[in-house]
Order: C-alpha cells, then sequence, then structure tokens
C-alpha cells in the first residue's frame, strides 16, 4: 500500500504541517502492520520529509526500520548519518556515513555530511581530507569548497580559507553562505573594505538578513564610519527589534558619535531583552559615568559586579566614581581588588597610586606606581606621580631620578625640569637648580609665575628676569 508523496500547493503552513504529520503517522502505522515492503519506494522520500520538517524520531524509526530491509541501500545510510547529525550525536553519524560510502564511495553528497561530522567532533584534518575526496570526484562542486573554506578558519588558515571560499563563489555567486563566510574571513585578516564589500554583495542577495546588517555595522565601526554603522543596526532591528548585540552596538556606535543619551537609550533596551549579559551593563555604566551620572552609574557596575564578581574592569569604573564622589575608602577598596584580580594591568596600578597619593598613603603610593612602572617603563604620568610621592617622603634623590625620567620620556615636560629644580634647590645644588628653571622657562614662559609664588625671594631678585632674558 503506498501513500502518495505529493506537493502541498499553497495551502496554510499549519494545514501543510498537519498534513505531513498525518502522512508520517500513517507510514508508521503501516510498518508496525508489517507493510514496510509495499512502501519501499517511499521509504527514502518520507524519511528526506522528516529531516526537512525536524521530525527526528519518526525519521529515526522508519530509517531503522528501512535498514533492516534494505541494508545495501547507501541513500538510506547517508539520511540516517544526516538524521544523527541534525541531533548533534556524530559519532552515530560517522558510523552511518561510513557505511553510506562502503556502499557507494563516489557519492559526493555524503562526503560533505561526513565532514561536517568530523568537523563538529574537531576533526579538522579528517574533514578536509574527506572533502578533497570529493572534490576529486567532483572538482566543481561549491559545497565542497564551502566546506573546506569553513574549516580551514576554524583552523585559523584564513589565507587557505579565503582561497576556498572564493572558489566556492566563482562556482556559485549567488552561494550566500559561502559569501557570508568570505565576508567574516576578509575581516579577520583585517581587510575592511572587500569585507565591506562582500557584506554588501551578502545584502544584495538577503536583504532582510539582519545578521547581515548587523554584520555591515560592525565593519563600519571599525572604520570609524559611525552614522553608516547606525543606519545599518537600524535596518538589523527594523527586521528583528529583539537583536540584542545590535541594540547594544547601536549603543557604541551613538557613543563613539558623542550622542550619549540615544546610546544610553539603546543599552537601556539591550539589558532588559538580556538582563543576564555583564557586559551589557558594564557598557550602560560607562555611559552613564560619561554623562557625569555617577549613582546610577554605581548601581550599575554593581549589577555587572553581581553577575561576574572577577569582572575587574566593572570594579575599575566603580571605583573612579566612588573617586569623584570622594567616597575614597571605597574607591580604594574596589582599585585595589582590581590589581587582585588583573596584577598585569599597569593603568590600573597607576589609578591605584594615584588615589593612594590622594589618600595620603605615600608609601603604598610609591609600591603601586613601581609595579606600574616594571609593567611599562614608557609611562610618564606614573613617573610624575612617583617623583610627587617621593617629595612627599622627602626622598629627594629619588625625586630627582624620577623626573630624569620624565625629561627622557617627554622632553618637553616643563613641570618635571621645575620639580626638578625645586628639588635641587633643597639639596643645595643651586647651579643644577637654576640649569632647570632656565629650561622649565623656555618650555613653557608662564611657570613664572608659580615660580614667584613658590620662592618669593627669586621674584624679589633678577634672577627671574635673567632666566627669561635668556630664553628670549
Amino acid at each position: 500500500m503506498n501513500y502518495p508523496f505529493e506537493n502541498f500547493g499553497d495551502e496554510n503552513e499549519s494545514e501543510k504541517e498537519k498534513e505531513i504529520k498525518d502522512q508520517i503517522k500513517f507510514l508508521r502505522e503501516s510498518i508496525r502492520q508489517g507493510d514496510i515492503y509495499s512502501l519501499i519506494d517511499v521509504l527514502e522520500e518520507s524519511i528526506q520529509l522528516c529531516i526537512e520538517n525536524s521530525l527526528y524520531e519518526d525519521g529515526f524509526y522508519i530509517a531503522e526500520e528501512s535498514v533492516k530491509v534494505l541494508p545495501y541501500n547507501s541513500e538510506i545510510w547517508q539520511l540516517k548519518g544526516v538524521l544523527h547529525n541534525n541531533t548533534l550525536d556524530f559519532d552515530k553519524a560517522l558510523e552511518s556515513f561510513d557505511k553510506s560510502i562502503a556502499l557507494n564511495p563516489s557519492d559526493v553528497e555524503t562526503l560533505i555530511n561526513k565532514s561536517i561530522a568530523e568537523d563538529n567532533l574537531g576533526f579538522y584534518d579528517e574533514a578536509i581530507k574527506t572533502l578533497n575526496e570529493a572534490k576529486t570526484i567532483e572538482p566543481e562542486n561549491e559545497e565542497v569548497y564551502y566546506g573546506l573554506g569553513v574549516i580551514y578558519a576554524k583552523q585559523g588558515n584564513i589565507v587557505k580559507a579565503i582561497e576556498n571560499l572564493e572558489e566556492s563563489i566563482k562556482l556559485d555567486s549567488n552561494f550566500n553562505d559561502a559569501i557570508s563566510e568570505l565576508a567574516i574571513c576578509y575581516e579577520a585578516v583585517n581587510n575592511l573594505d572587500k569585507a565591506l564589500a562582500t557584506y554588501e554583495k551578502f545584502l544584495e542577495l538577503e536583504p532582510y538578513s539582519p545578521i547581515g546588517w548587523y554584520n555591515q555595522g560592525i565593519i563600519y565601526i571599525k572604520l570609524n564610519k559611525f552614522q553608516k554603522a547606525i543606519n545599518c543596526f537600524e535596518l538589523a532591528l527594523a527586521i528583528d527589534d529583539k537583536f540584542v548585540s545590535a541594540w547594544f552596538n547601536l549603543g557604541v556606535a551613538y557613543a563613539n558619535s558623542n550622542k550619549l543619551l540615544l546610546a544610553k537609550d539603546c543599552l537601556e533596551t539591550a539589558s532588559q531583552i538580556d538582563k543576564q549579559d555583564e557586559s551589557i551593563w558594564f557598557y550602560l555604566g560607562e555611559i552613564n559615568r560619561e554623562l557625569e551620572r555617577y549613582e546610577d552609574a554605581i548601581d550599575i557596575f554593581n549589577k555587572a559586579i553581581k553577575l561576574d564578581d572577577k569582572f575587574f574592569e566593572a570594579y575599575y569604573s566603580r571605583g573612579l566614581c566612588y573617586s569623584v564622589l570622594d567616597r575614597d575608602h571605597l574607591a580604594y577598596e574596589d582599585f585595589r581588588d582590581v590589581v587582585k584580580l588583573k596584577s598585569n594591568w599597569d593603568e590600573a596600578w597607576l589609578t591605584k597610586g594615584e588615589h593612594e597619593m590622594k589618600m595620603g598613603y605615600y608609601d603604598d603610593s610609591i609600591v603601586s606606581l613601581n609595579i606600574c612602572i616594571e609593567l611599562n617603563r614608557n609611562l610618564t604620568d606614573a613617573w610624575e606621580l612617583l617623583a610627587e610621592a617621593y617629595s612627599e617622603k622627602g626622598n629627594w634623590e629619588n625625586v630627582i631620578d624620577a623626573y630624569n625620567q620624565c625629561i627622557k620620556l617627554t622632553p618637553s615636560n616643563a613641570n618635571a625640569y621645575y620639580g626638578k629644580a625645586k628639588a635641587n634647590f633643597i639639596l643645595q645644588n643651586m647651579q643644577d637648580a637654576i640649569d632647570c628653571l632656565r629650561s622649565a622657562i623656555k618650555l613653557d614662559p608662564s611657570i613664572k609665575s608659580q615660580i614667584a609664588k613658590d620662592y618669593p625671594s627669586i621674584k624679589n631678585s633678577s634672577l627671574l628676569d635673567i632666566l627669561e632674558s635668556e630664553n628670549n
């Protein structure tokens, strides 16, 4: 008894789904009653129908019964493998594909599906070998080159990935998956112009793809073309208004365009769609911090930290807010936590040292700033703060050494010359002090007013006039 397989015309989707399910139910019942031999002509089609409609339990039942009566049918073994692929049972998928290939070694479709199972199991070299076998049989099969491109990309061999994806598109200029993957590869090697052009080609074929518009928007962000990025993200959201990453990056694009209130609105929307993403809360906190809404920012950073208690950037930004609000001990606790979580972050040690200076913890500040300098000896700000910390402790030789490093890194730093001059005056190195004052005034004539304020005796002498005249 054959149950007719037919096209369903323009029937609405629910009616079509019901008819398919009724059809599969009839097939199952016929098989259960022992009528499978009368159904041999439609078994492959029925399994394919189950695959297309995600009726995997039915598909497995029909496939298992089919291989009992048709053990040498390579197509049924291949379809059984596809069912295992679709249900993520890749080991069993390989077993089915191997049986299919043993029966029909030249079936390229089976080889491609086998490579998918190998890919998902992380057997990349084996998948490449399988696809190369398929390429030998069908050298102009675009799906083979696409599969090779995807696997080479996963291995990090982007050059080979691009070669194969380009070949795939030469064979089928409308192969959207290959076009999209090629754009990702161009982006990976920072060939942003080619990535952009490739996404444009993808969107010509798939104008209603939210991910396509989103990916193009990301390229525009990288190119600092923020208004074009905004346009792309808005198109993505017009298609899918729950696309949380599009809301997030729309906020980023607005922030980079200095439209902070619009950025805030976008990130708030993103945070409501996905309340469990600590990164969204963090960037929303950053926007509030830039808007000088420090209390709101602190509350938001608290949410990010609650979701991830190792989120050192959130501790750091919360600490900056506490510092602005003069909640110095809370800020100090946050900066201390930051360097525990991220001990190799030079900027965190610099900020911690600066805050310790503010609190009068000069010994702690010296330790923090020295660690910062060990991590990055080219930070002029660290050397300058270290000189100030040594000055508070009266370690004048160390003050001079630190200012020498400032001058070495930034020869135009007038304040460093002036700070060095003050240390030399205290050490009675008068000529060195005068030489430093001369350099400071030459670099910044306005510094004379500070000298006159700090050293009234110099103001009332001719020294300042002499130094000024030397620089004219």
